[in-house]
């Protein structure tokens, strides 16, 4: 550390700033406690960063890694003011606050808020493995929350997520730190670490194309890996894979500039040119006999490199909020052990206890829902739509369409949950969260990806053939010119996972919405080409998707000459979208256009028939 010169004092006194101590160095920023004093007089602890290559230039001590990430031309503060400011100053109560950015000495130095708090990697160091549950699952509920809205928000991936970086302060309070690596996601080019070093929080795939000439770069897999990586840390004191960069004269040669290094991937302590993703998995597979069962999964699926993994931060989460259940589940049980030995001492007892336990259990059987964010401002807000719809005599001449299009929808959706509820329950979990990551209203949502399984994949491939894939009906080619992840090799719709699918989906359907005020040209758009709506319009000589009244008379919509598979699903979304209120449940005993609710499908319990 090099101390400030009186020059650099004045400047930071200018300013407002003053002194305090070092807190700290990391591999590329020093780090400073100061004090600051606003306008009005007040005063308050704040945090100095200033880049290490401002200072020092690139420490000899620097492994490979870290020197291939200082070398690189941008300034990592300036990176991190360019993400703060992206689509508004980032504003959430898990990521620490970025206060003030100017430039010092040639560079830009930055000034967060003071959080008063300690490295979950400090804390597992000193006190060993996190074995208390509640502890665990509340920092990283927070962490995971946080890159959420990162990712799915702000659209920017964080590319360093560790246990580092993870700050954990009182009451458990977690925040995630350091956002200098952090990027928009279709402003990620490069292929260097970008997580100054730490080999062993990358995704071996990224770590493969770094030495390769493979196209992948960062992504929102890579993301869901890091927390794998992390997770498994807090609970074993270890990493579950020796995975680094290091010097070898042999090796791959970097251009740094003034100077080039020469390197090669070490798994497990062996040189190798690519990391083995068989011997992956087989080091997985006994890494997780490490962790306690509860947790096997979600850790498995996070750091395997087979199509099980999740690919997106969301479905860790929502995996995540699922698997604290088994907790009150037994309580449940010592509840009722419990409660048999007070029968005893009187009916009072005993009421006072069941009472108790149907509070319990009533607790246990419903899954928690996320909590809110703010919405993305990319666009305009749709979450709340505002669609014009039929008069009332137009809903009773379209009654029986639309009844007969949720006809035995129900029981539809009971199979298709049958068949795959972990699926089922994913796709339900991430439609209640269409108003946070696309800024669209969850109804529209819940009323598309139901509409499809109702109507099934069969035939949503007899209808479109080889021009849409998946089960959501996503257009192949819109999907390929629309990937949010440039610079990895491009995958086919129809090869990625379902719930990457509905990403693509929810986008289309926003593309659809921004043209239609009403309900039904928003689904026509969706399922339909613009050619073939037009050509439906031209035959049945209406501009009407559904029958309409004109001069006192009935006059046909175009739907008739639609294709019945697309008209059927266009039908369904419309009627799910009618009978579905804010929070996804849909009321399948309402009649149109007038009844009362009396059953539904609930988005905070996956399917749920109450009746």
């Amino acid at each position: 550390m090099r101390e400030f010169t009186e020059k650099e004092k004045r400047m930071l006194k200018k300013r407002g700033y003053a002194l305090l101590s070092h807190l700290g160095s990391g591999n590329n920023r020093h780090s400073y406690e100061v004090v600051y004093k606003t306008g009005t007089g007040m005063i308050e602890k704040r945090v100095l960063k200033i880049s290490i290559s401002e200072f020092d230039g690139i420490p000899a001590s620097c492994s490979p890694g870290q020197q291939m990430y200082l070398s690189k031309p941008e300034d990592p503060n300036k990176n991190e003011v360019a993400c703060f400011n992206e689509l508004n100053k980032i504003n959430h109560p898990n990521i620490v606050r970025l206060l003030d950015s100017f430039r010092f000495n040639g560079g830009i130095a930055n000034v967060e808020e003071f959080f008063n708090a300690r490295s979950l990697e400090d804390i597992v160091k000193q006190f060993g493995p996190i074995r208390s549950e509640d502890k665990l699952e509340k920092i990283f509920s927070q962490a995971i929350e946080a890159l959420d809205y990162l990712n799915n928000v702000k659209y920017i991936l964080y590319r360093d997520f560790k246990a580092s970086n993870i700050l954990v302060g009182f009451n458990d309070i977690a925040k995630l730190t350091d956002m200098q690596n952090a990027k928009k996601i279709g402003d990620i080019q490069e292929k260097v670490l970008a997580s100054k070093g730490a080999t062993s929080y990358t995704h071996p795939g990224l770590l493969n194309s770094i030495m390769g000439n493979d196209p992948d770069c960062a992504n929102k897999r890579t993301e869901v890996y890091s927390v794998g990586v992390t997770m498994y840390y807090a609970l074993t004191g270890k990493l579950p894979f020796d995975y680094a960069i290091v010097s070898d004269p042999n090796g791959k040669v970097f251009d740094l500039g003034k100077n080039s290094v020469s390197v090669k991937l070490r798994a497990n302590g062996e040189s190798c040119d690519r990391i083995d993703y068989k011997k992956h998995e087989a080091q997985l597979k006994e890494a997780l006999k490490l962790i306690p069962k509860k947790y096997r999964k979600i850790i498995y699926r996070a750091l395997t490199t087979t199509d099980e993994a999740y690919y997106d931060i969301s479905f860790l989460q929502a995996e995540f909020d699922r698997i604290k259940g088994p907790q009150k589940a037994h309580i449940t049980e010592r509840a009722y052990k419990t409660l048999k030995k007070s029968l005893a001492i009187g009916l009072p007892v005993f009421a006072l206890g069941f009472g108790i336990i149907a509070g319990i259990k009533m607790d246990w059987t419903s899954s928690p829902s996320p909590r809110s964010l703010e919405l993305s401002p990319l666009t305009r807000d749709y979450s709340k739509s505002n669609f014009k719809f039929m008069s009332l005599e137009e809903k009773c001449m379209n009654q029986p369409i639309l009844n007969e299009a949720v006809k035995s929808a129900e029981e539809k959706l009971k199979a298709v949950r049958q068949k795959d509820k972990e699926y089922f329950d994913a796709l339900m979990w991430r439609c209640s969260r269409s108003d946070v990551t696309t800024a669209i209203e969850n109804k529209l949502s819940y009323s598309l990806v139901r509409a499809c399984l109702i109507v099934g994949e069969d035939k949503i491939k007899e209808a479109y053939g080889n021009e849409r894939a998946g089960k959501l009906a996503v257009p192949i080619e819109w999907a390929l010119q629309n990937d949010l992840m440039p610079g990895r090799k491009p995958r086919p719709i129809e090869k990625r996972q379902t719930g990457e699918q509905l990403s693509f989906a929810e986008r289309y359907l926003k593309r659809a919405i921004g043209t239609n005020t009403n309900l039904e040209d928003v689904f026509v758009d969706y399922f339909c080409t613009r050619e073939e709506r037009t050509e439906a319009m031209r035959k049945a000589d209406s501009i009407y998707y559904f029958n309409r009244v004109a001069d006192g008379k009935e006059k046909p919509g175009y739907r008739s000459y639609l294709d019945p598979v697309k008209a059927q699903l266009i039908d369904t979304a419309v009627a799910l979208y009618r009978i579905t209120n804010d929070k996804g449940k849909v009321f399948f005993n309402m009649s149109f256009p007038t009844a009362a609710p009396s059953a539904g499908l609930s988005s905070d319990k996956g399917y749920v028939s109450q009746k």
